[in-house]
């Protein structure tokens, strides 16, 4: 579904790209893995808030996972 828009595309590459060092970065940190874990229960929880209202629970999702990403993409560099 993501591969059919120009969005999708680089949304994986960079997926694909950053992913892997993240992960490992995360892996070799216990705080890290707490952390994580507890702020992916932050967009499941705006997602089941927000059921009835998908036009605020999606884009803060988003937001929240972006956040996360270059919080971690920094550290990392």
């Amino acid at each position: 579904y993501l591969l059919r828009t120009t969005w999708g595309q680089a949304f994986v590459r960079s997926y694909y790209r950053n992913s892997p060092p993240i992960a490992a970065w995360i892996q070799e940190r216990s705080w890290a893995r707490t952390l994580t874990r507890t702020a992916l229960w932050a967009p499941v929880l705006a997602l089941e808030t927000f059921r009835d209202h998908a036009l605020i629970a999606i884009p803060f999702a988003i937001l929240l996972a972006l956040g996360a990403v270059l919080v971690l993409r920094r550290r990392l560099a």
